[in-house]
């Protein structure tokens, strides 16, 4: 090849690498970087959802080996994660079951601590993107099978993650099934 073809060459290579950078600069502009961290967050927060979900079953699953049942007191299984929080999280109602209560005479027993609202007891509200609604009402529309009896249960964990109107929800039952409902990142 002549000399003159390879500098054409070489030319052009480069400068279709500069095109390409342009193209890559302008796409990613403040806007493209600023919605790639805002992924990359929520990302990170949703890992959240899973975290609280597993403390939820390994503990439940403990409980149940000492005392024949699961139980929706979340302070009784020593639940305790990390503060602050963004997803609210828990079961749909309270469940006492027969005969825990008796045993469990001298301790802090309460049923209706069944979510991290009564759990906190609002220590984590100041959040931004903290949900106002209760998580009651949250199982009612997004799982209408979460519940918590002796033999199974479903918890639920929720957040709005970019505070417009969809929701960012995960369930898991006590065979560790892992399901995402309503990917916020997604609507």
């Amino acid at each position: 090849m002549k000399l003159w073809a390879k500098v054409l060459v070489g030319f052009i290579s480069f400068s279709g690498f500069f095109v390409v950078c342009a193209l890559f600069y302008s796409f990613y502009s403040s806007s493209g970087i600023e919605e790639m961290k805002f992924r990359t967050q929520a990302k990170i927060q949703m890992r959240e959802a899973k975290a609280v979900l597993s403390g939820i079953v390994q503990r439940q699953t403990l409980f149940r080996a000492r005392h024949g049942s699961y139980v929706s007191d979340l302070k009784l299984l020593g639940y305790q994660p990390k503060l602050p929080l963004v997803y609210k999280f828990g079961f749909a109602e309270a469940y006492d079951p027969p005969g825990l209560r008796n045993r469990f005479l001298n301790e802090d027993y309460d049923p209706k601590r069944k979510d991290s609202d009564i759990l906190f007891k609002g220590q984590y509200q100041g959040s931004a993107n903290y949900p106002e609604v209760s998580v009651a009402d949250m199982a009612l529309y997004f799982c209408p099978r979460c519940h918590i009896d002796n033999d199974s249960y479903v918890a639920i964990a929720f957040a709005n993650l970019d505070e417009d109107e969809a929701w960012d929800v995960w369930i898991v039952d006590e065979a560790r099934n892992f399901t995402h409902i309503s990917n916020d990142l997604e609507l």
